[in-house]
């Protein structure tokens, strides 16, 4: 595996241009599945399955997570309301995905720091995405930061997850500024400003999203 000098810092958003193309370049991680043998070391062929595997994960989520900093996602959520009895609810969907295999998406550099995997992922835009990319930024959208967590025994997946609960404390802590009156739902867009700071504490994924926001619709109690 390519080594690479240890970066300043991680998750650390930037945008590049080649001419006209946009790239962006983000910095991910995953730990290596499988502990050592009981002699404290690790096959090497299985050390290199472990990495691939990581990898293979780390684009997984490199995926997901510039397909919301370029195409966005929709949310709809309910606040929670004790008095009427009504729970909180919150969906998150992408407008689009990259797809798996996408050439457009590549490892540009990895580092390893015992069982731990950097890989710094870049992503080509092609030209529908540019239109796309450049009309989402010049929108006039808010500003907005969430924490959000998931429990890290239910697999690596959940670090998307941990992502999306972020993006739910980001819109309700946006809609409780903008908003008197509790509404009973509460729809619009959000897109990643870049990845998602990520770390494990006390056995959970724990993430720190920002993004932009828009709230496009504001239903009412009085509504109905």
């Amino acid at each position: 595996m390519k080594k690479l000098l240890p970066l300043i810092a991680v998750f650390f958003f930037l945008v590049f241009r080649v001419g006209a193309q946009t790239i962006l370049n983000e910095e991910f991680w995953a730990d290596l599945e499988g502990g050592p043998v009981f002699d404290g070391t690790v096959p090497p062929e299985k050390d290199t399955d472990a990495e691939r595997e990581a990898l293979r994960r780390i684009l997984e989520e490199g995926r997901y997570v510039f397909s919301g900093m370029i195409f966005g996602f929709t949310f709809s959520y309910t606040p929670l309301d004790r008095g009427r009895n009504i729970q909180e609810e919150f969906t998150l969907n992408p407008v689009y995905e990259i797809a798996w295999g996408d050439p457009g998406l590549f490892v540009h550099q990895t580092r390893r720091e015992g069982r731990r995997i950097y890989a710094r992922l870049r992503y080509r835009l092609h030209g529908f995405q540019e239109n796309w990319y450049e009309g989402n930024l010049s929108n006039l959208m808010g500003s907005a930061a969430g924490l959000g967590d998931a429990p890290i025994f239910a697999g690596w997946q959940e670090k998307m997850n941990a992502i999306r609960d972020s993006v739910r404390s980001a819109v309700r802590e946006y809609a409780r500024g903008r908003i008197d009156n509790k509404p009973l739902k509460v729809t619009g867009t959000a897109f990643l400003n870049g990845a998602p700071r990520i770390e494990i504490l006390q056995g959970a994924f724990h993430a720190r999203s920002a993004l932009r926001l828009k709230i496009d619709t504001v239903v009412s109690y009085g509504a109905y």
